[in-house]
């Protein structure tokens, strides 16, 4: 089902918090078969993330500081590579937000990104965000695009290091 819904790219927010907004259009749910392979991409990363430290997550802060470290030592990758990451990182990013801010994927038709809506209309474009941090070395990580969203969801971020606990 579609709806109307003011867009705001959550991924264009300057070191200073600002969020630049778009014109409203009406967006698609995301198919079924993107979200399990967003899913799957979280799936994953939790499984390298517990083999490499040692312990699943407590929080997703901490995946997301993991997720941080690792895409700032992503730049002598491949573009290849850094694609891939882009996609993994992007959807655990996407999941995270869904799990703990609410939400649910959706499709921008006018140009096919993906993206989660939040509670109040505002839309992450988690992949975006992604290719900026593992591309650029963009310096709006992970746990600040997650903080920025969880202050326009809550109306003040999560207390650093806290976020919901992760169970699977």
């Amino acid at each position: 089902m579609k709806f109307l819904r003011t867009v705001f790219a959550l991924c264009v927010a300057t070191s200073s918090g600002a969020v630049s907004s778009a014109e409203p259009v009406t967006l698609a749910p995301m198919p079924e078969a993107l979200v399990a392979m967003a899913r799957s991409s979280e799936t994953q990363i939790l499984e390298q993330f517990k083999r490499e430290i040692g312990h699943e997550p407590k929080t997703s802060h901490e995946l997301l500081e993991w997720l941080d470290q690792k895409s700032l030592a992503a730049k002598n990758l491949t573009d290849k590579e850094k694609d891939g990451l882009v996609q993994s990182y992007g959807a655990v990013l996407g999941q995270l937000l869904i799990h703990d801010l609410g939400g649910r994927w959706v499709i921008n038709p006018s140009d096919n990104s993906p993206g989660v809506d939040l509670p109040g209309g505002k839309v992450a474009f988690v992949f975006n965000r992604a290719a900026r941090r593992i591309f650029n070395g963009d310096a709006i990580g992970f746990v600040s695009f997650f903080d920025s969203a969880a202050s326009y969801v809550h109306g003040t971020a999560l207390p650093a290091g806290v976020g919901t606990k992760i169970e699977r």
